[in-house]
C-alpha cells in the first residue's frame, strides 16, 4: 500500500502545481481574451452602426444635391466676378435695362454677423440705363434669385428729353464665405 501512496500523493501535488501555475493563468488569460473579444465585438458593432449612419447621411445629401447647389450659388466660397457680371448683365437685359458700367468689386469682412466671422461682403457699383419699370423688374428679379444681393444705394438722373432713358446708379452687395 505504501507503494501506491507515494505516487498518488506525488501525482496529486504535481496536478495541484500544474493547476495553480499553468491552468489558472491560462484560464485567466482565456477570460481576459473573451472580454477583449466582447469589447472588440461591441466596437465593431458600433462602427458598423456609425458607417450605416454615414451612408444614410450620404443618401440624404445626394437627395438634396440641388438644394446644396443653390446654397453654393447663394453663398460661394469665393466670388466669381465674371459669373456675377454675366448674371447682372443677363438679368438687366431680360428686364429692359442696359448695363452702362460695372465698377470695381471690393471685398471686406462682414461686420453684421459676428457668428459668421469668415463671411465676406463683396460690393460693386453698377450703372444702368432704362425706364423706372425696368428697374423695378430688375430689382424684383434680384430679390427672387437664390443668390443674396442687397441694394445699398440707388440714385438716378432724370433724362433731358423724353426719348432718353433714366440713368440709375446702384451699389450692390453680395456675400461669400
Amino acid at each position: 500500500m505504501k507503494h501506491f501512496l507515494l505516487p498518488t500523493v506525488t501525482f496529486l501535488i504535481a496536478s495541484l502545481l500544474i493547476g495553480v501555475f499553468y491552468t489558472f493563468p491560462a484560464y485567466n488569460s482565456l477570460s481576459s481574451k473573451k472580454e477583449e473579444v466582447n469589447l472588440k465585438s461591441k466596437e465593431l458593432s458600433n462602427l458598423k452602426e456609425y458607417i450605416s449612419h454615414l451612408y444614410e447621411l450620404e443618401e440624404k445629401l445626394q437627395e438634396n444635391s440641388e438644394n446644396l447647389k443653390k446654397v453654393d450659388w447663394a453663398l460661394p466660397e469665393k466670388i466669381s466676378i465674371p459669373q456675377i457680371f454675366e448674371f447682372i448683365k443677363k438679368t438687366a437685359t431680360e428686364n429692359g435695362l442696359t448695363v452702362i458700367q460695372l465698377g470695381e468689386f471690393t471685398e471686406t469682412l462682414s461686420k453684421k454677423e459676428k457668428k459668421f466671422s469668415n463671411l465676406k461682403e463683396v460690393s460693386f457699383p453698377l450703372s444702368l440705363a432704362g425706364t423706372y419699370f425696368s428697374l423695378k423688374n430688375f430689382i424684383s428679379a434680384l430679390e427672387k434669385n437664390s443668390k443674396i444681393f442687397e441694394i445699398e444705394e440707388i440714385s438716378f438722373s432724370y433724362p433731358k428729353t423724353e426719348k432718353e432713358p433714366f440713368i440709375f446708379k446702384l451699389l450692390i452687395k453680395t456675400y461669400s464665405f
